[in-house]
């Protein structure tokens, strides 16, 4: 079984030894290897788009920010005190 980690596959057995900070040697070496060639290859986004998409969720959360806080506050209120969330 593979996982994906970033825009690189990585086999199940591999990927948990990297999470769990028990790389082998050169694990995380052999990844960003992996990723800087993926990133060459022009598949990926630009750093122009990237940043506009980001500047647009924060202008999108700025401008709804009552509206998130409402809803959290009811969602909130429906929970039954000692109710796990």
């Amino acid at each position: 079984m593979k996982s994906t980690y970033g825009a690189v596959e990585i086999p199940a057995p591999d990927l948990a030894k990297f999470t769990q900070g028990r790389a082998g040697e050169g694990f995380a070496q052999d990844l960003l290897d992996k990723q800087k060639a993926y990133f060459a290859t022009d598949v990926t986004k630009t750093y122009d788009w990237r940043i506009d998409q980001l500047n647009r969720l924060s202008r999108m959360l700025t401008e709804n920010s009552e509206r998130f806080s409402e809803v959290l506050r009811r969602d909130l209120q429906d929970c039954a005190p000692g109710e796990n969330l």
